[in-house]
């Protein structure tokens, strides 16, 4: 198991770090991104910590299961989506779609804790 660095032209240099990080599968057998994240969970949260962001390229997540396996490897408790002005579908117990408002609205600065529950 394992991950190799890649790259995005995009990204951005912050200090020493780039951002977003991103991370390849080390060999073709490895593109089960779940079991790779299972394997390599307290290296890639550091990575994260370090980085702000991780960005999973060529690893075969070509469905919403596949996807909620990855975000269930991480082992993080789940964050409680809050009703909010943008259109949104849950498409499982974990994912739920970003944006579903028309590509012609304007979306404000925002970050994506403004919705969260800070009692």
């Amino acid at each position: 198991m394992g991950f190799i660095d890649g790259s995005l032209a995009e990204a951005k240099l912050i200090g020493d770090d780039v951002f977003p990080k991103t991370l390849l599968p080390a060999a073709v057998s490895e593109r089960n991104l779940s079991k790779s994240v299972l394997a390599e969970r307290e290296s890639l949260v550091a990575a994260l910590r370090r980085h702000r962001a991780l960005l999973f390229r060529g690893f075969d997540v070509t469905s919403v299961d596949d996807f909620e396996r990855v975000v269930e490897a991480f082992e993080w408790d789940a964050f409680q989506a809050i009703s909010g002005t943008t259109t949104r579908s849950k498409l499982s117990e974990r994912i739920y779609t970003a944006n579903e408002a028309s590509v012609e609205l304007f979306i404000n600065f925002h970050h994506e804790m403004s919705l969260g529950n800070h009692a």
